[in-house]
């Protein structure tokens, strides 16, 4: 039974990836855990999803997973836009401090354009700050933790 299969994939007495297809459709999303495929369960009234290494997610789940997902990303982005700015204008002070005019302004320039894309994605992270959970209603801010990677 699917049940049975479900038990043994979790237990991970199964070794083929095979198995799963009995369980349900493969989706095109990855499992939050180790970004393998995931299968779609239909459950009743409930969507469910699974991976070949067993881990379990209710469609909630899955979407919440995303979601810290890609504010992760968002924030890394914005650090390593915000440190290649202060990397360039380090080397174009450098560079002007040693007369080189010209190419301090060519890296001068590089550092406005990584300022401005590090603004890019400041107004996306800004626009992101309050979340809409599943039922509607507005949820909690959510909190990033500088130094978290």
């Amino acid at each position: 039974s699917a049940v049975r299969l479900e038990a043994a994939i979790a237990a991970q007495e199964h070794s083929t990836m095979k198995e799963p297809d009995r369980l349900g459709e493969l989706s095109v999303f990855t499992c939050p855990e180790c970004h393998g495929p995931l299968w779609e369960i239909e459950d009743g009234d409930m969507l469910r999803y699974r991976c070949h290494t067993g881990h379990a997610f209710t469609a909630d789940a899955v979407m919440e997973a995303q979601a810290i997902e890609a504010d992760e990303i968002l924030w890394s982005l914005l650090r390593s836009h915000q440190q290649r700015a202060a990397f360039a204008r380090r080397m174009a002070d450098r560079e002007r401090a040693r007369h080189r005019s010209e190419l301090a302004a060519e890296i001068g320039k590089r550092a406005k354009d990584y300022e401005a894309d590090a603004a890019v994605i400041e107004r996306i992270l800004e626009s992101r700050r309050v979340q809409v959970t599943g039922n509607g209603e507005v949820g909690a801010e959510r909190k990033h933790t500088e130094g978290k990677d």
